[in-house]
């Protein structure tokens, strides 16, 4: 593999060549590097992949938008993603960043961001943005770039959008031309791979198809295409004998002859969904690749009979889950040898024997992260490591390794540093799972204590001799204390959840499985040494963000990143009484504003009334019949759980759970949400707009400009591009049933339920989000509708742009007039969107007889408007009907 001549300049792309095979050649390895190890701005996720230039400079985009570059001399950066950026006079929105940048021989960098937009800059200038053509006809309401962008070597730019399009781009000197877009069935997350010659290109898209274009043409020229049996995520590599291998969310990894119009080749199934990018090594005599999967199992195979199936050589169990995608590089002990490099969910970067699957040597790039107060030598009990996945995959240098943790942690490891850093012996039974996602390196042990905080939902990995094993509900019992205790299991029955008290300073946790002990521990609470009391946190805000979910897998392969930009405001409403036990209950107010998919897609207005309890700095709190906010839509859930600890005037996020069942009623009122209250809500925002726009003051006027334009767009959205390949999709999904396509996502059990697990940052919130001022005058209740009309004042510090009332969640919660509890309602659902005109505000909640019934007729109630998770000034006061008339 490698050569006594001077190392070439690494392919400045995320899978290292144009043909995606992830195996980089740059000669000997540069010797006595040392472990360079930076962080990134707090807040940020990284889970775009890195690429290196021709100077060793390692890039990577954040969420935070800003892009960070890690210098072969260990020099540190970031500039902001936005046009401009290095003007010190303006702060423009950043864009985040979710996929690989490119590095072009030129020494342009393109950054793809989520605004739609490529980001680029020649050496020595600052960024400029380029918009792509915006797809007025796509059904999407998301516009990230999320196709890693990829060059094809000969002055072309390629990107996959969340919009369903693919996009050519033309480089001219240091500027951006438009060439084509194409039209696909669904979003686009694969980087596209094009063959040696030259002549052909293809990426695969996640409406289950695989397409092959003419990188040549300047208008887009298919090829063929080729189906895929589940959707895909994954970019192809294509072999040095013109086969294409590509995996799919089935577990499958499929070989396509792309000298036979993508005819399939052979096909090999792995037990788990397949999000990573297969690696290919191609050597004399050698074809092999190693595939990833979602269980954390890595793969190799043979692939010299072209013919046949490619052939298993070996199996390996990484750790915890991953979508990392594995690379292949050079071995410091063997200058013609090579490695393979894979990194795991835990934050730990492995070197692997290419042919006996082998761990040579490791790298706990997470278990970096360790802080002053933190005990012990096991990172999962750490509470500084957070977010210790590397989601995003690996990339090489002459230097070594670059590997980026979803916490913001960037290392350049030495190739020769995994030599130095042995691996334990796999051991079977149960391990402990941080919320944060971090498996404990020893099974549970009944002479070492676990260190866990009150209420926190504790997870316990159940793993086998070859990765994790599978476990039935009947068949387990988890007791704490001797006393028998519900518990969860996730949806691949590998992952045992259940929720820690706190009422007990120390207890003893059993598992039994079929009477036997699975495992067993003592626990114990993590003290916190300065708990407010709990009269001082009425009124307090907190912002939820960076959430993370670990598992099920199928929700951080799909919308992590998007998930950890999302923020939650919360207002502590009401404090109760304690009990005789110290805990007092605990109302608290949370709203989300979600507007962040692209320009055209319609703004979400998530409402939470958090009823939960405090003891001795130990807050947890659960919401039920709720939306959470996915990218693309909400989703409904039964409950969702969050748990944190208040120190002093400090404040850590624990956990977080969401648990759902599926019913044909919720499947409806879902449906009638979307439809009547998220999509009205863009229509009332359209009108808006459009009265500022034309100086009007005639809202019907208004009204028909935006009835025109969604008329416009309507007709538009038939056009045959986009139209047939969404229907053809479509038709797709109708004949094979949703069944077989999500049962390899493992998401929802046997019973169409599901439960999440993971963790979140907890900080403090003080947005000026202007004031409300009820006029109680203008207020009315009559059955079923209740109305509140308030006055907006803007903030009194300037914004730009300008903020207005359509940019926070505005709505009504009711209170108990006797006990001033806030009452337990659906107000996502049951909050219509608010009437917006000029500085007047009318919101307006509808009942329904099952709600009266519940809180009891007559009962006398108190009103009040929120704007963000600031309260009103004023109030309205009311009382229900004794019955209802009909």
């Amino acid at each position: 593999m490698h050569t006594t001549d001077p190392a070439p300049a690494p392919w400045p792309t995320m899978r290292g060549n144009p043909q995606n095979t992830g195996c980089w050649g740059f000669g000997p390895p540069l010797r006595a590097q040392a472990v360079v190890l930076r962080r990134a701005l707090p807040g940020g996720i990284l889970n775009a992949t890195p690429i290196v230039d021709a100077h060793g400079t390692a890039h990577v985009g954040s969420s935070d938008g800003y892009l960070y570059a890690l210098g072969a001399d260990g020099t540190w950066s970031h500039v902001p993603v936005a046009a401009g950026a290095c003007q010190r006079d303006a702060d423009p929105p950043r864009a985040v960043v979710d996929s690989a940048a490119c590095y072009l021989p030129s020494g342009l960098l393109c950054v793809p961001g989520g605004d739609r937009a490529l980001y680029h800059r020649a050496p020595g200038q600052s960024l400029e943005r380029f918009e792509l053509k915006a797809q007025l006809d796509s059904p999407s309401t998301i516009d990230w770039l999320e196709g890693n962008v990829t060059t094809d070597g000969h002055g072309h730019l390629y990107a996959g959008c969340d919009n369903f399009f693919f996009y050519a781009c033309q480089v001219d000197g240091a500027q951006l031309k438009p060439r084509w877009s194409f039209a696909t069935g669904f979003f686009i997350w694969s980087a596209a791979a094009f063959s040696a010659d030259g002549s052909m290109g293809c990426f695969a898209s996640a409406d289950m198809t695989v397409y092959a274009f003419d990188p040549r043409q300047d208008t887009p020229t298919l090829l063929w295409t080729a189906p895929l049996d589940n959707l895909c995520a994954s970019s192809p590599a294509i072999t040095r004998d013109g086969r294409v291998v590509v995996g799919a969310f089935d577990g499958r990894v499929v070989c396509l002859d792309a000298h036979a119009q993508g005819k399939r080749l052979a096909s090999v199934d792995t037990p788990a969904l397949i999000y990573a990018s297969p690696a290919l090594y191609e050597q004399d005599d050698l074809q092999q690749m190693f595939v990833l999967s979602s269980d954390g199992v890595l793969r190799g195979y043979d692939l010299r009979d072209r013919s046949a199936a490619p052939s298993l050589m070996w199996e390996r169990f990484t750790g915890m889950p991953s979508f990392s995608s594995p690379v292949v590089g050079p071995d410091p002990d063997d200058l013609r040898g090579y490695r393979v490099y894979v990194a795991t969910g835990d934050g730990v970067v492995l070197a692997i024997a290419p042919a006996t699957g082998a761990v040579l040597g490791q790298f706990d790039v997470a278990g970096q992260a360790r802080g002053p107060h933190d005990q012990g030598h096991d990172p999962a009990f750490w509470t500084s490591v957070q977010y210790p996945a590397i989601n995003a995959s690996l990339a090489l240098s002459p230097q070594g390794v670059v590997a980026v943790t979803s916490g913001g942690i960037v290392a350049r490891i030495p190739y020769d540093a995994f030599g130095a850093s042995p691996v334990p012996p796999q051991a079977c039974g149960l391990r402990y799972v941080s919320p944060a996602g971090r498996m404990a390196r020893q099974p549970l042990d009944p002479q070492t204590p676990l260190t866990v905080d009150g209420g926190q939902l504790m997870t316990l990995a159940s793993l086998g001799a070859n990765g994790f094993a599978y476990l039935q509900p009947a068949d387990l019992q988890v007791r704490i204390d001797q006393q028998a205790q519900p518990f969860a299991l996730s949806a691949d029955g590998t992952l045992v959840h259940l929720v820690v008290p706190v009422d007990r300073p120390a207890f003893a946790l059993e598992v039994l499985h079929q009477g036997r002990l699975l495992g067993s521990a003592p626990c114990q609470l993590r003290p916190v040494a300065a708990p407010p009391p709990a009269a001082a946190l009425l009124g307090r805000t907190w912002s939820v963000s960076r959430m993370s979910v670990f598992s099920p897998f199928v929700v951080p392969a799909f919308d992590q990143l998007a998930i950890a930009t999302i923020r939650i405001a919360l207002t502590v409403l009401h404090v109760g009484a304690p009990d005789d036990t110290g805990s007092s209950p605990v109302w608290v107010y949370g709203c989300e504003h979600y507007a962040e998919g692209n320009a055209g897609s319609p703004a979400r207005d998530l409402m939470y009334l958090f009823q939960g309890h405090y003891r001795a700095g130990m807050l947890v709190l659960e919401a039920r019949d709720v939306y959470f906010e996915l990218s693309a839509l909400p989703i409904a859930l039964d409950s969702f759980r969050l748990t944190a600890v208040l120190d002093g005037e400090t404040q850590r996020g624990v956990s977080l759970s969401a648990t759902y069942r599926k019913s044909l009623p919720t499947t409806f009122l879902w449906l009638y949400n979307l439809v009547h209250k998220w999509l009205a809500h863009h229509a009332a925002q359209e009108a808006h707009e459009a009265h500022l726009a034309h100086g009007s003051h005639d809202r019907e006027s208004a009204a028909g400009h935006v009835a025109a334009s969604a008329a416009g767009a309507l007709a538009s959205s038939g056009t045959p591009a986009v139209g047939l390949r969404v229907f053809a999709f479509l038709k797709r999904l109708v004949g094979m049933g949703l069944g077989p396509l999500m049962r390899p996502w493992k998401l929802l059990d046997r019973r169409g339920a599901f439960i999440w697990a993971g963790t979140y940052a907890l900080d403090r919130h003080d947005p000026d989000t202007g004031g409300l001022q009820v006029a109680p005058e203008h207020c009315d209740f009559r059955w079923p509708y209740l109305h509140m009309q308030a006055t907006w004042s803007p903030p009194a510090s300037p914004h730009e742009p300008p903020v207005t009332p359509y940019d926070h969640t505005i709505g009504i919660v009711l209170l108990d007039a006797d006990s001033g509890e806030p009452l337990d309602l659906p107000y996502t659902t049951l909050n219509q969107v608010p009437v917006i005109q000029g500085s007047t505000v009318r919101c307006t909640l509808i009942w329904n007889d099952t709600q009266t019934q519940r809180l009891g007729w007559q009962r006398r109630l108190v009103a009040r408007m929120m704007i963000g998770p600031h309260v009103a000034e004023g109030e309205y006061a009311f009382q229900l009907p004794q019955a209802v008339q009909r």
